[in-house]
């Protein structure tokens, strides 16, 4: 959207982890005052910053606009918060400001220079901002990001278990078509290398497959064959220890955790989308 065209106090807030620097500007590209440190922590040092914005405002006779870079997550408490307080505030897209760096000050970083920079570039006319989505948006936004993040982090536990198996077990990695699938893993969990899996014996893994894969009887006979007759070659070609038949279990339990953990995440999205069958949202979100 762009800016009107209209007399204004600009204040520009350089966004962190756990305390924001602030910068007004008048309309004739003039920094007035100091920068005043947000501390996130702090109640009081919020508020002061909304009187400040606030009185400023009053003191020159002109509306104000607050502008903030969008750095992740970090400037939605204080975005709503200053909202909260009847201020117009908006959100820059980071190619924004970064693309306009040299605005009337020393392309350095530095955060006070960078609150300055952000209060002037708001007064440019043309400046275009980002929309900040609704909190039904944002909760489906914050959950999508860490059901990824997680089936990304259940990725590097599969490679990790893959590559214990490559020097302990490497005859049984093509047996099933996933490592991570029910039955292997359940496998994996009770007979962890060659030669618990020989002591087992062929009835005890076709039940285990059996129960585990839900397939029948012949089918968990022949791939228990099969798991014996890799476990009997891996004693010629394959090396392991107690750390390594340590971390198959590990590897094992950890997969089990976050599959588990990445489904009930999944089903908190659907449930999102579907507690509100008439929202936006919900008609423009096909269900994962």
């Amino acid at each position: 959207m762009e800016q009107k065209r209209q007399p204004y106090l600009s204040v520009g807030i350089d966004i962190g982890a756990d305390f924001s620097l602030m910068a007004s500007a008048l309309p004739i590209q003039e920094i007035i005052g100091k920068p005043y440190k947000i501390l996130h922590s702090s109640n009081r040092s919020v508020q002061g910053a909304v009187e400040r914005i606030l009185s400023t405002g009053r003191a020159y006779e002109l509306p104000v606009r607050v502008y903030m870079e969008s750095t992740g997550i970090y400037h939605l408490p204080l975005y709503h918060r200053l909202k909260d307080a009847g201020l117009d505030v908006y959100v820059l897209n980071p190619l924004v400001t970064h693309a306009n760096q040299n605005i009337n000050i020393r392309n350095i970083h530095n955060d006070k220079l960078d609150a300055r920079r952000i209060a002037l570039l708001g007064l440019r006319p043309d400046l275009k901002t980002s929309i900040v989505p609704a909190d039904e948006v944002a909760a489906v936004k914050a959950l999508l990001r860490e059901y990824h993040a997680m089936k990304k982090e259940t990725s590097m536990y599969i490679c990790r278990l893959k590559n214990q198996l490559r020097q302990i077990f490497p005859q049984y990695l093509p047996l099933f078509s996933k490592v991570n699938g029910k039955a292997s893993l359940e496998v994996l969990s009770r007979y962890p290398s060659p030669g618990a899996v020989l002591s087992a014996g062929a009835d005890a893994l076709a039940k285990l497959i059996r129960e585990a894969s839900g397939k029948g009887a012949a089918m968990a006979e022949k791939k228990a064959e099969a798991i014996l007759s890799a476990a009997r070659e891996s004693l010629s070609f394959g090396h392991g220890n107690s750390g390594i038949t340590f971390l198959i279990g590990h590897y094992v339990e950890m997969i089990r955790i976050l599959d588990e953990k990445t489904a009930a995440i999944l089903k908190q999205i659907k449930h999102s989308v579907q507690d509100q069958p008439d929202s936006l949202l919900a008609r423009q979100t096909r269900l994962l």
